[in-house]
């Protein structure tokens, strides 16, 4: 790609990498996030799920997807609530193999695990240094709550944990929190106001 779309402080164009770059990598893996800061990207806009250990995986379905992931050993998966399971049960997924057919120019990266939020920040944060880039990444995240079952409780759960993990990594000023399921909006903004 060509030096003006790189990310740089002068650029008046947010330019969002969707899932990462999931048209060249498979979606919502670290492998599809560096190559949307590698070709310049200025927003990572990206999906969260809460596990039954209340922390918060990076998929687009509040479900298993059989299309995108399969496990370790070769097993297909079923199309099962994320929230059934702990983030060590997820990352016995193999969610870089399966190739997505409706983009041809997908490269598969085999054995990419699933990211928790928390390890998808450290990771950008690692490449910026790394990479003295001066201007931070921003973050456009996602929640992903079946917009037909979930209650009070899922709701202010979620909103904690993704503030907290949000706080934690020091990067409040550069999130957008965004959601179908819109009551998880206003707990996010009671618990942070900096957050968008």
């Amino acid at each position: 790609s060509g030096g003006s779309l790189k990310n740089s402080p002068s650029s008046n164009l947010d330019l969002q990498g969707h899932r990462g770059a999931r048209g060249l990598f498979p979606e919502n893996t670290l492998p599809a996030f560096k190559s949307a800061m590698d070709l310049g990207m200025t927003t990572l806009e990206l999906d969260t799920v809460l596990t039954k250990d209340k922390q918060l995986i990076i998929h687009h379905d509040e479900n298993l997807n059989p299309k995108l992931c399969k496990w370790l050993n070769g097993d297909k998966v079923e199309s099962l609530p994320i929230k059934n399971y702990t983030v060590s049960e997820l990352k016995e997924l193999d969610c870089g193999s399966l190739k997505n057919t409706n983009f041809p120019e997908q490269q598969i990266v085999p054995g990419t695990k699933l990211s928790t939020l928390k390890e998808f920040l450290q990771f950008v944060k690692e490449y910026e240094t790394e990479r003295k880039i001066q201007k931070s990444f921003l973050f456009s995240i996602e929640t992903k709550l079946n917009p037909k079952q979930y209650s009070k409780e899922e709701i202010l759960e979620y909103a904690q944990v993704m503030v907290k993990t949000i706080e934690d990594a020091k990067v409040v000023k550069q999130s957008t929190v965004q959601s179908f399921v819109l009551e998880v909006l206003p707990e996010v903004k009671k618990l942070n106001k900096d957050i968008y």
